[in-house]
């Protein structure tokens, strides 16, 4: 028996909303991940195995956000090399922060989650890099 998702739902929503908007051929997989809020952690767990169009699709998500934190993240001194690894950091952290407010019905870890890793990567910045 099929798993019905709230993931799901909101992907749906989010996408019919967004085809309705945009038209089908003018909405990218990433648009409706955005538009639908939902961790894509749990996206990935719940699809990709089951679909490897979709797998191709989620690492280009994943790919775009590490390009993009890398690119703030590199003016602040910090190398190429750690400043992919920071940024794989950072988003499997907000991902796992989603994953236990979820849990726990309540934003109170998502956000300790993000105040440590502010602080954390704060740190690092002010750290000179090799």
């Amino acid at each position: 028996m099929a798993r019905h998702t709230d993931s799901r739902s909101r992907m749906i929503h989010a996408a019919s909303e967004l085809f309705r908007l945009r038209g089908y051929h003018a909405t990218a997989f990433s648009d409706v991940v955005e538009e639908s809020g939902c961790a894509i952690a749990t996206m990935v767990l719940e699809l990709a195995p089951q679909d490897e169009e979709l797998s191709a699709e989620f690492d280009k998500v994943f790919t775009r956000w590490r390009t993009a934190l890398v690119g703030h993240l590199q003016p602040w001194g910090i190398g190429p090399q750690h400043a992919v690894a920071l940024a794989e950091l950072i988003m499997a952290v907000f991902e796992g922060a989603l994953v236990l407010s979820r849990a726990a019905r309540s934003s109170v870890p998502f956000w300790n989650t993000i105040e440590t890793l502010i602080t954390t990567v704060g740190c690092l910045v002010a750290e000179p890099q090799p």
